[in-house]
């Protein structure tokens, strides 16, 4: 074997043997956080409550505030009056819901603002989130009903606070300032965009007021037959 052959080889090798040590460490990792997390399930009597909830949140299954929402191709999720006519009269011959059925049986706590709110209210439909918490932000006193409550005050922590409980996915309706204020705080998880073929030329945006950059990933893509798609990301930590 010439000494090329042999330096070549000999960097082939070493490639290899740094991926297993990469994949070996990785799987040691993985053994040791299953290893703490069942000695604290028999142990944690004698831990502190608030330490064991830590470590089963950052390690176990960390509840994950989702923005589901649709927008227009320049990016309005409602006319400047609220309407959202373009999106409720959109042709939909297949009646798909667009994955909404999924999201609503992987949430209990949904989160809007106080224009959201008062637009649902002005349907004169019924509560479309029974048997879910509901919060509210506003800086209006409005009168609390059963599974809904307001936050007018203190609302990063508020959220914060909510997100870092037990219990399922978190979704957050809208609207646009809502969810960049959110997003500011990196308090959004995952987004799932839908995109109707339409251009409102004007309304309420999707995003406003973001300050922070923050990167993402795709995971699903879907286009419906009436030209209607749907992206779902990741943060990206």
């Amino acid at each position: 074997m010439s000494r090329h052959e042999n330096w070549h080889f000999s960097k082939q090798m070493r490639s290899t043997v740094a991926m297993f040590m990469l994949y070996e460490s990785m799987a040691w990792t993985c053994l040791f956080r299953l290893w703490v997390c069942q000695y604290l399930v028999l142990r944690q009597s004698e831990f502190h409550a608030s330490f064991f909830c830590i470590l089963q949140k950052h390690w176990i299954n960390m509840r994950k505030i989702k923005l589901y929402i649709a927008t227009s191709i320049d990016g309005y999720i409602a006319r400047s009056d609220g309407d959202l006519d373009w999106l409720t009269g959109f042709p939909n011959p297949e009646k798909t819901d667009y994955g909404y059925q999924t999201l609503f049986e992987s949430i209990d706590i949904v989160i809007m603002g106080g224009r959201t709110y008062r637009d649902i209210l002005s349907m004169d439909v019924v509560w479309p989130y029974q048997a879910k918490n509901t919060y509210v932000i506003t800086h209006h006193s409005l009168t609390e009903e059963k599974d809904i409550q307001f936050i007018t005050h203190d609302i990063v922590e508020t959220i914060t606070q909510i997100r870092n409980e037990n219990g399922q996915d978190i979704w957050l309706v809208g609207g646009g300032e809502i969810a960049s204020m959110l997003l500011n705080h990196e308090l959004i998880d995952e987004m799932i965009i839908t995109t109707v073929p339409i251009i409102l030329g004007n309304g309420i945006p999707l995003f406003s007021k973001i300050t922070k950059e923050s990167q993402w990933e795709i995971s699903i893509y879907h286009k419906y037959k009436n030209g209607v798609t749907q992206s779902h990301y990741k943060i990206k930590r």
